[in-house]
């Protein structure tokens, strides 16, 4: 039986929320000079609904918790 060391890829939950802060920040900027058409800052501000809801789904403890019992929930099935 083959098994595969899956690398995972993190992210610091701080930096991770500091720049999508940082680019909402950038957008307001961008917005007030009148640099961003109406249509564009409904798109990247739908996007960054989005991307917030991604980061509070997979950053969150509970969720982190829930993902390490299936892994071994999984590995026991698998190993008999």
């Amino acid at each position: 039986m083959l098994w595969y060391n899956k690398a995972i890829a993190t992210i610091d939950k701080t930096s991770g929320r500091e720049e999508v802060e940082r680019f909402k920040g950038d957008l307001s900027i961008l917005s007030s000079e009148g640099k961003l058409q109406p249509e564009a800052l409904v798109l990247l501000n739908s996007l960054m609904i989005v991307v917030e809801l991604i980061l509070s789904i997979f950053l969150e403890k509970e969720h982190t918790q829930n993902q390490q019992k299936l892994k071994q929930f999984t590995l026991t099935n698998i190993q008999g």
